[in-house]
């Protein structure tokens, strides 16, 4: 009997150079749905483009079943800005690795089988904290080389046609931000040197959600650097605040357009340390024992300094994990062992006996048990109060007990047709039949890894139904009925999705992965929604129009069309009658179009009569400096005029504010300097004057018609 134990988790550098750098051999090593980007039916987190909804502790995303937690466990910060500290949770815990075994000839062939938490080899190990758990307050970058289109013979047989360097965002909560670069904004690019040399990318990189957001790398080329990648860098949001990365992607510190700092410190294996303005440490420290009870090790404890950083009014934030089939909920009880699967169609012994099966057609020679493993089983409160955590067979998280006494069920099921799509078939099985996708004679199959929330429940009291939610699953669309505790129809929503696409193939020759696996910019977007009665009756419907902003364009490889700064041009809100009201808004497309700044909006009745318009400039060029095209100040949103009319074109209202004129004439001030602050960049003194801070605000009254001014002053934190 062979058994394959779960994977071993590995550092993040190691997996930039050992997963994703030496792919030269087809079948030398594991080959998962994560290698080239984490697709749609498997996305975690909230995004700021998909769609999502509210599930009274976290968010369900409608487009692949996900469901989210998203904890608050303290905030870091002080002087400027803070940032939130949260444990974090997603259900996508379930993938499709391929790995290879011998046929009956003595071949190796292909197989598949459903891994679990494979996802997290894409956190930051200081991060994880179990299957689909994570906690922090600081994002991480992660780089992917994408090899395309393998020759298989001549002399640069192993090497592959084309390159494609991908850089991702990840947030501490598992949404994800992709970005480009600038030099080809994302297109694969051809290789020489049968595969081993392509052009340089450049340093500066957009994001393609229509933030604004970029990285600029401290070296040429370090994403797409072979065979290490160097990650170290900055990433600019459009407000300025500026996160700095090491070569490895872990975040630094986090800096605000006033030079506040918070530093982040990472100590031996198990520790890290967010030092915020005030110079107050928070600790995050894993596998550590309790300070208030030495008997127990907590799987993390987190710390938050107290006023004025006494140690006496510390408080902490406690995890406890345990064993999985100690925590099933109630009437789940399934037979021991719970593994993956072990199909064994060639009957080679890979048998496990009497156990659960998840996933009948999982390849036995790579088995995973999981029923023994830890998972995170309690977050207990500063006070002492804590949220407990039950989970299904599948280590799902199927049972929240809250501190109010409240208790909240989740069930979930595979779905063969989700709106973000499901995972190609050539990702989850293999045909039995040599060639083209095939398994060269052993059949495997994992497709029920595509696993979503099917219905939530909820019990106030720990004990008596409230009312429970259904989610039902379509290619294109995802229904919601809310029922009370005697199955009355309380609400029915249908949210309709735009089409969805990824740009991958088949393997050719079997084994092989191919494709950029960019995802079609529509994927999971949302566009219509539906309010119904209890016979089904539209009692409401709203609409919104996307867009790319424009499309992408390359040259020298096929044409495709990823996100680029998606965006609503027109918003609709329809009655029972057919009837609607409808928003148009249009946008800057000259002055860094890639920030998506709204510039007019046009709101109509549901007569169509126009009711308002409001027009809003930016702030680009500026006291000899512009705000917009300088990366060392790069504020893309500072709002110049705002201007609001009328349906017939009259002027109601206008605000005008002007930025960083310090001077002193009676109505301004200068920045005002200090000595030594903590956590403060030097680089930020009187100097520095391209802060963004509004210096005189001027607005106009309709009646009488004059103009009113106020003028803020500042100091130079």
């Amino acid at each position: 009997m062979s058994h394959k134990s779960s994977h071993a988790p590995i550092s993040l550098f190691s997996l930039f150079v050992v997963t994703l750098l030496l792919p030269l051999s087809v079948l030398a090593q594991a080959q998962t749905q994560y290698d080239k980007g984490t697709p749609p039916q498997l996305t975690a987190g909230v995004s700021s483009l998909g769609s999502y909804v509210s599930a009274d502790l976290g968010t369900i995303n409608l487009s692949n079943g996900a469901l989210n937690f998203k904890i608050p466990i303290g905030s870091v910060g002080g002087r400027g800005f803070q940032v939130p500290l949260t444990l974090n949770y997603s259900s996508k815990i379930w993938s499709a690795t391929t790995e290879s075994d011998r046929d009956l000839q003595g071949v190796d062939v292909p197989v598949t089988y459903a891994d679990y938490d494979r996802g997290s080899d894409w956190m930051d190990y200081f991060d994880q904290i179990g299957a689909g758990w994570t906690v922090g307050a600081a994002p991480i970058l992660i780089n992917r080389i994408v090899r395309i289109q393998r020759w298989t013979s001549g002399p640069c047989a192993g090497g592959y046609a084309y390159n494609l360097a991908k850089l991702t965002l990840k947030l501490p909560d598992h949404g994800e931000v992709e970005f480009r670069d600038d030099y080809y904004d994302g297109a694969p690019l051809s290789t020489a040197g049968c595969g081993s040399v392509w052009p340089s990318r450049g340093v500066r990189w957009h994001a393609t959600d229509g933030s604004g957001m970029i990285f600029v790398n401290d070296v040429d080329n370090g994403v797409g650097n072979y065979p290490v990648s160097n990650l170290s860098g900055i990433v600019i949001t459009a407000d300025g605040m500026r996160y700095r990365f090491d070569a490895g992607g872990r975040c630094s510190s986090v800096t605000d357009r006033n030079g506040n700092k918070i530093t982040i410190g990472y100590v031996g294996s198990n520790e890290v340390d967010y030092t915020d303005q005030l110079g107050r440490v928070t600790t995050i420290r894993q596998n550590i024992v309790d300070p208030q009870n030495p008997s127990i090790t907590l799987a993390l404890l987190v710390t938050l300094p107290g006023f004025p950083d006494s140690q006496d009014q510390v408080s902490y934030y406690k995890v406890k994990q345990s064993v999985m089939n100690q925590h099933y909920r109630s009437g789940i009880n399934p037979t021991l062992p719970v593994i993956n699967g072990d199909w064994d169609p060639l009957s080679y012994g890979y048998s496990w006996g009497p156990c659960t099966k998840l996933f009948f057609k999982s390849y036995g020679l790579y088995a995973q048990r999981i029923d023994d493993l830890e998972v995170l089983s309690e977050l207990i409160l500063p006070d002492n109060r804590s949220l407990t955590f039950a989970y299904n067979q599948y280590g799902e998280v199927a049972e929240i007990q809250l501190p109010t006494g409240g208790k909240i069920q989740y069930d979930y099921a595979y779905k063969s047709a989700l709106p973000s799509g499901n995972s190609p078939v050539w990702q989850t099985g293999t045909s039995g039949a040599a060639g083209k996708g095939g398994g060269g004679g052993i059949t495997t199959d994992v497709k029920q890894i595509d696993r979503a929330v099917s219905e939530r429940r909820t019990y106030p009291d720990g004990t008596n139904l409230e009312g429970k939610w259904s989610y039902i699953y379509t290619a294109s669309s995802t229904q919601i009925q809310a029922r009370s505790s005697t199955d009355t129809v309380l609400l029915d929503q249908r949210h309709f999705f735009l089409s969805k696409g990824s740009y991958t193939e088949a393997y050719t020759p079997a084994g092989n992965h191919d494709g950029t696996f960019y995802t079609l910019w529509s994927t999971g977007v949302e566009w219509r929604t539906e309010t119904r009665d209890a016979a089904g009756a539209i009692l409401s419907a709203s609409e919104q129009d996307w867009t790319q902003r424009t499309g992408v364009s390359w040259g020298g490889y096929t044409q495709e069309q990823p996100s680029n700064d998606n965006r609503v041009n027109q918003t609709r809100r329809y009655l029972d009658n057919g009837s609607f009201a409808k928003t148009e808004t249009l946008f800057d497309n000259v002055n860094y179009p890639r920030a998506n700044n709204v510039s007019e909006v046009k709101e109509y009745d549901y007569d169509q009569s126009l009711k308002r318009r409001t027009t809003t400039t930016y702030l680009t060029s500026n006291i000899g400096y512009n705000y917009q095209t300088d990366d060392d100040i790069h504020l893309l949103g500072l709002p110049l005029t705002h201007t609001v009319y009328d349906g017939i074109g009259t002027q109601m209202a206008q605000t005008a504010n002007e930025y960083d004129v310090y001077a002193a004439d009676g109505n301004r001030g200068l920045l005002t300097d200090y000595n030594l602050v903590s956590q403060h960049d030097s680089a930020y003194g009187v100097a520095k004057v391209t802060r963004g801070n509004v210096t005189r605000v001027e607005q106009w009254l309709n009646t009488p018609a004059s103009l009113l001014h106020s003028y803020p002053r500042y100091d130079v934190l």
